[in-house]
C-alpha cells in the first residue's frame, strides 16, 4: 500500500454553507448528513479533514473541487495533507 493523504477543507467566510455541502457529496462521495455535519465542523473549527486517498486521487479531487468552486465565483479551498507512509 502506498502513502494516504488527507484532503482537508479550509474555512472562508464568502463560500454558502450550501454549497459546499452539495461539493462535498458529489465530488468527494459523503453522505449528505455526513457532509453537513463536516461543513459545521468546518465553520465552527476552521478545518477539517474531510477525505482520505493516495496522492493521485486526493490531488484529482482537490482540482476537481477547486474548479467547481471557481466556476460559481467562491475561493473555497482544500489542503492536502500526507498521513501514512
Amino acid at each position: 500500500m502506498g502513502a494516504l493523504y488527507a484532503v482537508t477543507l479550509v474555512n472562508d467566510d464568502v463560500t454558502p454553507l450550501e454549497f459546499v455541502i452539495d461539493l462535498l457529496v458529489e465530488t468527494f462521495t459523503l453522505d449528505p448528513e455526513l457532509a453537513e455535519k463536516m461543513t459545521v465542523k468546518v465553520h465552527n473549527d476552521g478545518r477539517a479533514i474531510v477525505a482520505s486517498y493516495d496522492q493521485k486521487t486526493s490531488l484529482a479531487k482537490i482540482k476537481e473541487a477547486h474548479n467547481r468552486a471557481r466556476k460559481f465565483g467562491y475561493p473555497t479551498t482544500f489542503e492536502m495533507i500526507k498521513i501514512v507512509e
